[in-house]
């Protein structure tokens, strides 16, 4: 039985199991052997989960290793922007709100 289902057994006798009519030391000790058992099998999901999630990781990291640089056809040239003809240098620049005559 795989460990999800053994979970949702284990939490149906457990909510099922005040109903039953069984000595109290019975319940007792069925609460305990439940509680026992879901928690180690919630555990070897979790464990599960991780390791496969690790496997995934260091699969991906090998297809980015191993996968070929590719390299631009043409080299790529950066140009600045063209000066505009009627811009004035910083000196003769006139400030906004400061008129001096």
């Amino acid at each position: 039985m795989s460990k999800r289902k053994t979970i949702l057994w284990l939490g149906i006798l457990v909510a099922l199991l005040p109903f039953l009519g069984l000595p109290s030391s019975w319940k007792t000790a069925i609460f305990f052997v439940s509680g026992i058992l879901i928690a180690w099998n919630s555990f070897q999901l979790n464990k599960h989960r991780q390791a496969k999630r690790i496997k995934q990781e260091r699969k991906r990291k090998e297809e980015i290793i191993s996968a070929p640089i590719s390299q631009p056809s043409q080299p790529v040239i950066i140009t600045p922007p063209p000066a505009e003809a009627n811009q004035t240098s910083p000196e003769n620049r006139e400030i906004p709100g400061s008129h001096t005559g």
